[in-house]
């Protein structure tokens, strides 16, 4: 196994789970840090991301239980799992560049999107292939119901200006005008 596939098959399931968990939860502690208000008010992040964690169990069990007789050539290529994860980076700096200054650049966006989302996004093209190829119907259903939740989350956080947090809770008066001029 290489790559996202060795991880998923070798290590524990708490200890990756755990990982990722604290992965997301580091988007609260850095605003806390940062900002003095541990906040996240995008769906896609505190709804639609744990959702692509769930998608990561799922195909943790297929690979554990030995039912992943079928992986496509390519994710059994250390060199593909590198460029994935570098190319998952890439669209993570890309994103995080055009984007920042209408969220106000804080550190804590910038860690999700160099960090968090690329990680995310380098387990679902490693990890959805396995699922399709091997999963029952269920497990396949259950998966394209989790992506479809967290896509419908990003939707509905781009519709409603929830990626732009701090304006969100501005405008909602939950954010004090010297807050707002924080570390601007």
């Amino acid at each position: 196994m290489h790559g996202s596939l060795a991880v998923m098959t070798e290590w524990p399931i708490a200890l990756t789970v755990g990982i990722l968990i604290a992965l997301l939860q580091g988007i609260y502690l850095g605003r806390d840090k940062d900002e003095g208000l541990p906040y996240n008010v995008a769906l896609s992040s505190y709804i639609g991301e744990y959702a692509l964690i769930v998608v990561s169990i799922v195909a943790m069990g297929i690979l554990r239980d030995g039912r992943a007789s079928k992986i496509p050539g390519w994710l059994q290529n250390d060199q593909a799992h590198v460029i994935i994860l570098v190319g998952s980076v890439f669209i993570g700096v890309v994103a995080s560049v055009t984007t920042l200054r209408s969220r106000w650049g804080q550190a804590t966006d910038i860690y999700h999107d160099v960090i968090v989302a690329p990680v995310l996004l380098y387990l679902m093209v490693t990890l959805l292939p396995v699922i399709e190829l091997n999963g029952t119907d269920g497990e396949f259903w259950a998966t394209f119901c989790l992506v479809m939740l967290w896509v419908y989350t990003v939707a509905f956080d781009v519709k409603h200006d929830r990626m732009k947090q701090r304006g969100w809770l501005s405008i909602r008066g939950v954010l004090s005008k010297r807050l707002m001029e924080f570390r601007r």
